[in-house]
């Protein structure tokens, strides 16, 4: 199975997930799971990911896996860009295809997530290894116009959370990581 979308995203650093769990419960959000990922990213041979805001990644989610790349973050506030997913069921192949054709190992990010619906948006509340605890949320668009409403609604979500613009972070987990 594969899709196409926009993923928009808003995320920001925080220090108590429990604060925000009880938050989150107190609005009536719904807890739907607690996952563990382990994401495998890649550079390309023609082009560096990290150069062009883009990512490749294979993750496994419990039962789970996919490829998934990501395009260019395209505005200065959130990390709203266009996302392809495919579901496989071999990590291992996957990982050994992208080596055959030049692809190189860049990072690996795990981390524990819980995640809750609040309405049409997902909320999860991560502890990433190496790194400590971020709230994402996050929605989908199927085009760029409705994508910048629908962060503008995702960034009033977390100010009435309590999240200062500060702590917003556009970096993905890996860049924070190799930084």
């Amino acid at each position: 199975m594969c899709f196409y979308l926009i993923e928009v995203e808003v995320k920001a650093k925080v220090d108590d997930l429990k604060k925000f769990e009880v938050a989150l419960k107190a609005i009536s959000a719904q807890f739907i799971k607690k996952v563990e990922d382990v994401d495998l990213y890649f550079n390309a041979p023609h082009k560096d990911y990290m150069k062009t805001d883009e990512a490749l990644r294979i993750r496994r989610r419990d039962d789970e896996i996919s490829v998934t790349y990501k395009g260019p973050k395209f505005d200065l506030k959130s990390k709203s860009r266009e996302e392809v997913n495919l579901l496989i069921n071999d990590a291992f192949t996957a990982e050994k295809l992208f080596e055959l054709l030049g692809f190189r190992k860049a990072g690996v990010v795990k981390k524990t997530r819980l995640i809750f619906k609040l309405s049409d948006v997902e909320v999860s509340l991560d502890e990433v290894e190496g790194l400590g605890s971020f709230i994402e949320i996050e929605t989908e668009s199927m085009d760029k116009k409705e994508a910048i409403n629908k962060r503008d609604e995702l960034l009033k979500v977390l100010k009435s959370l309590g999240i200062e613009e500060s702590a917003f972070e556009r970096r993905s987990y890996l860049e924070l990581l190799l930084k």
